[in-house]
């Protein structure tokens, strides 16, 4: 088994779906610069996340989100007609969120209360 530890940003959105027996997955990838100068590229990652910390984390996890993520890394082969090529996978087992309390603000408006709907009790210092 190998450990992964990988910082980047999503590439788009997370996507929440469920298996057939009703079991949640969260799906996104991030992107990671490898290299430097006239040999630097990014290397995708495509994570999947099960269970209800994925679900949890799914309005979170918008494009451009910089996080790390821990968890089992594998590859993922594929053919097509003479085309080859493969992916490398992670089974996430933690995220942390860098950036801002507003880059980690949730995708679907309605979380937030509107800063007009604050009486001067609700502010705690």
């Amino acid at each position: 088994m190998i450990k992964l530890t990988a910082t980047g940003r999503l590439g788009k959105d997370s996507e929440l779906r469920f298996t057939a027996s009703g079991k949640q997955v969260l799906g996104f990838s991030i992107g990671s610069d490898v290299g430097w100068g006239d040999k630097k590229h990014t290397l995708w990652i495509e994570c999947s996340m099960w269970g209800d910390r994925g679900e949890k984390l799914e309005p979170y996890l918008k494009k451009g989100t910089p996080v790390t993520i821990h968890g089992d890394a594998d590859m993922r082969t594929w053919e097509s007609g003479e085309k080859h090529g493969a992916s490398l996978t992670c089974n996430v087992s933690d995220v942390e969120m860098h950036g801002s309390k507003v880059d980690a603000a949730p995708k679907a408006e309605g979380f937030r209360k509107p800063a007009d709907d604050f009486a001067d009790d609700d502010i705690p210092f």
